[in-house]
């Protein structure tokens, strides 16, 4: 594995959702409204994405205080369908690293299946 990822390509990603649960239970209007990510070949960074997500329903107090997004924050920003498809460019062919690797690899997943990654190597 480490090999893999000292010749490969890896991206390493964060996604902010309005979910405050991992695995199932709650995922049922559980939103990405941030995803950020960096990508690195032979172990350099050599391209980053990053951008909030449009939502139409305000998002609840408890997310807000969490991770600093607002409704403002968001006001403006792509929708959802747009992002993904423009991330699962960015991180196509490439290894998965993440912190709360559960959740973020399982939203990953979602956008593979949804917006058809040609190549999805793996996770670490």
């Amino acid at each position: 594995m480490h090999d893999r990822l000292r010749k490969g390509k890896v991206f390493v990603v964060d996604i902010e959702t309005t979910g405050l649960t991992c695995g199932e239970e709650g995922k049922e209007g559980d939103c990405i409204i941030e995803i950020v990510a960096v990508k690195y070949e032979k172990m350099h960074p050599v391209e980053q994405f990053h951008t909030y997500v449009a939502r139409p329903v305000p998002i609840p107090a408890e997310v807000s205080a969490l991770t600093g997004i607002t409704d403002e924050t968001l006001a403006g920003a792509p929708p959802a369908p747009q992002v993904l498809k423009e991330f699962a460019a960015f991180a196509d062919g490439c290894i998965l690293a993440g912190y709360n690797a559960l959740k973020t690899e399982g939203k990953v997943r979602e956008i593979k299946n949804d917006y058809d990654f040609k190549k999805y190597a793996n996770y670490v």
